[in-house]
């Protein structure tokens, strides 16, 4: 199940044994939580506070730390192949066209209200180029503008509901690719 936490607030807490597949922490403070023996693929900590979180025995896949402090978690190996530590901000080149389909893309509530292709800073004006950066890895310019084109033209109306983390997007446009190929 994918989950999208934004500027929340849960400290203290035991996630014991938990399963976080597809989540998206942003601007969210985990202090002094615990995460032992916790199962994480594919999820994003964005600016999020980890003092004295504890990750014994976690398990990680395709884990990204952005511009997130890493160095009062106990129990974290940074070593570890399957967790990305991004720091600062991107270098991406983004062309005309593809910044013209997200934003067309945008233009519909059920995308933008979760600020996952745009900022929340800037009411959705700015491009949120990590977001970018890391779709770049998996995919090309050209396909992002087709992915992106196809969730705007869609019309069906119970369609991309669930469409509020990075990796939302990412299996969306892992599947739409497949198909056209």
């Amino acid at each position: 199940m994918l989950h999208l936490y934004t500027a929340s607030n849960i400290t203290l807490c035991n996630y014991r044994n938990a399963k976080f597949i597809g989540v998206d922490f942003i601007n969210t403070n985990l202090k002094k939580s615990k995460f032992k023996n916790a199962y994480f693929e594919n999820v994003i900590f964005y600016a999020t506070n980890l003092k004295g979180t504890d990750f014994l025995n976690a398990t990680f896949k395709n884990v990204y730390f952005i511009n997130t402090n890493l160095s009062e978690t106990k129990n974290i190996d940074i070593s570890n192949p399957n967790i990305h530590i991004l720091k600062g901000h991107p270098s991406v080149e983004t062309s005309t066209k593809l910044v013209t389909s997200i934003m067309q893309l945008m233009t519909k509530s059920k995308f933008s209200k979760h600020f996952v292709l745009t900022t929340k800073n800037s009411n959705g004006k700015k491009l949120n180029l990590w977001i970018i950066y890391l779709l770049l890895q998996s995919f090309n310019q050209d396909e992002l503008i087709k992915g992106f084109n196809r969730l705007y033209s869609n019309n069906n109306k119970g369609s991309n509901r669930n469409m509020y983390t990075f990796y939302s997007y990412l299996e969306f446009l892992s599947k739409y690719l497949k198909k056209m190929i």
